[in-house]
């Protein structure tokens, strides 16, 4: 099998490797298409600091399982699958208190009848919230530097944040990260449900082997593309 290394900032290496040896609760899933995240292109130009190198980018997948651990549950070889791309040690306070958004069973069975393409267009550029509308999004937000609170505000039908109410009630204002567990049953269930159509969100597919000359021209025409994705 092939992987594309990112040895350092806008250099991969394609490497042939060894096919990986399962754990008994572990799957091996053949990689049918992966999706180029954001954090991926800033990883790529060497701006994100979560992203050492050398490493194998590709959190954005989907594939078909071929190997099933003896002590894996609900879901067999045949399968198509994704994850949540999200490890966690499962014992600190953030995740006994369930703030990790769950540790265990990342996988998640992509329901029959829906094309593997869609299950990997999970990110959306700026420049297409207009594919968005046209999917039901009855809001949209194209955040630029002059994005203020107030455009969020009016745009979600609020016009103020009462400060003394959040004072007063000891109340908490919590950013958000990423998706969590829920995020992707929710997911897989749309998907399902037939209510989306989201081959218009993917731009182009390229292949393994052009993994550097994809990233460099995703890079210089964001606003061409949607989701691109990345094929063996």
């Amino acid at each position: 099998m092939f992987q594309a290394w990112l040895m350092k900032p806008k250099s991969f290496e394609i490497r042939q490797v060894e096919k990986p040896k399962i754990k008994s609760n572990e799957l091996l899933v053949r990689v049918m298409y992966c999706g180029i995240c954001g954090s991926d292109l800033h990883g790529y130009s060497g701006k994100n600091p979560f992203t050492p190198f050398p490493c194998v980018m590709g959190h954005e997948y989907v594939g078909r399982v071929e190997e099933a651990g003896r002590d894996v549950r609900n879901i067999t070889p045949g399968q198509i699958v994704t994850a949540e791309p999200i490890n966690n040690c499962g014992n600190c306070v953030y995740c006994r208190s369930g703030l990790y958004n769950h540790c265990v069973d990342k996988a998640f069975v992509v329901p029959e009848g829906v094309e593997p393409k869609q299950t990997a267009a999970t990110d959306l550029f700026e420049s297409k919230l207009q594919l968005a509308r046209s999917q039901g999004c009855d809001e949209t937000i194209q955040v630029k530097n002059s994005t203020t609170v107030e455009d969020i505000l009016n745009a979600v039908g609020k016009h103020s944040i009462d400060v003394g109410l959040i004072m007063f009630n000891e109340l908490k204002l919590i950013g958000c990260m990423m998706y969590n567990n829920g995020d992707f049953a929710d997911a897989a269930r749309i998907l399902g449900e037939g209510k989306m159509d989201l081959s218009p969100f993917v731009s182009k597919v390229f292949k393994l082997r052009d993994v550097e000359a994809a990233f460099n021209e995703i890079i210089k025409n964001k606003d061409r593309y949607a989701k691109c994705l990345v094929e063996p």
